[in-house]
């Protein structure tokens, strides 16, 4: 009997500590799911923006600015060029060191092929006579204004490359701001979810709480009155009982009463 009432307890409490259980792995759930997102969303920017996107724009920007390098140094090339080119055409006789200066500008490698054609072309006019030079003075300013102009509109196109790319960065930019903003909304969300849940499982508790309070004070007043039943019930007894003791006696006193009469008459 006392067994039994022991085992009945354990096998009702089970399937609460089952249940509270579910709701506690419920909630590390969803703590661990805002945790997985914010991870999540940390490596997609990281792999989108950081690290494709800037490796990209610096090996641009490098380009860029090897370009506008190249482009600069060929300018500063051709500006330097016009007026020595000038004043030492128009002088009377060549000296050699310019000579020699022209000769080693057309021994150059791969890389500066354009102004060593250039050198050549100009030694080849020069050593043509003296009758000539106004007229390889001409061509060669036409030339090198053709030249300078050429070279200031792939600048220019080199700055409208540069700032396509600035816009494009700014657009990813914005793009990443709103993608933040969202992964932040859903952040959010979740977490109202999680204090939903906390706020539920602590108004499941204090309802189990003032339940079980409840039941206790109804299993007190039970006991009570199952107690005073008992006393008055015993006290009804122990009365019924006396009478009938009363009751026998006095029949057995009368009984033997009559025995003793009846046993004196014989």
């Amino acid at each position: 009997m006392d067994g039994k009432n022991n085992q009945k307890p354990a096998s009702k409490a089970q399937p609460e500590a089952y249940g509270q259980k579910s709701k506690d792995q419920r909630i590390q759930e969803l703590e661990k799911e805002v945790l997985d997102v914010k991870d999540r969303m940390k490596k997609d920017v990281n792999k989108l923006f950081r690290d494709e996107y800037l490796m990209n724009l610096e090996k641009k920007n490098k380009g860029l600015a090897e370009t506008n390098t190249n482009l600069q140094r060929q300018l500063d090339f051709a500006n330097d060029a016009l007026p020595s080119q000038s004043s030492r055409i128009g002088d009377d006789v060549l000296s050699t060191e310019r000579i020699a200066g022209l000769e080693k500008e057309i021994c150059v490698d791969d890389r500066g092929r354009e102004e060593s054609s250039a050198a050549s072309q100009l030694l080849d006019e020069i050593q043509a006579g003296p009758r000539a030079r106004r007229t390889i003075i001409n061509r060669r300013q036409r030339q090198s204004a053709k030249r300078i102009k050429g070279l200031k509109h792939k600048l220019k196109d080199a700055n409208s490359t540069t700032g396509r790319e600035e816009d494009r960065a700014k657009a990813l930019s914005e793009k990443l701001s709103d993608l933040n903003a969202k992964t932040n909304k859903e952040i959010e969300g979740l977490k109202k979810d999680l204090a939903d849940m906390k706020e539920s499982k602590a108004s499941e508790v204090w309802l189990r709480v003032k339940a079980e309070k409840d039941l206790s004070h109804v299993k007190e007043e039970k006991a009570r009155d199952i107690e005073t039943a008992l006393a008055e019930e015993r006290k009804n007894n122990t009365i019924v009982l006396d009478n009938l003791r009363a009751k026998k006696d006095k029949e057995l006193a009368k009984a033997n009463e009559e025995n003793n009469i009846e046993l004196a008459t014989y």
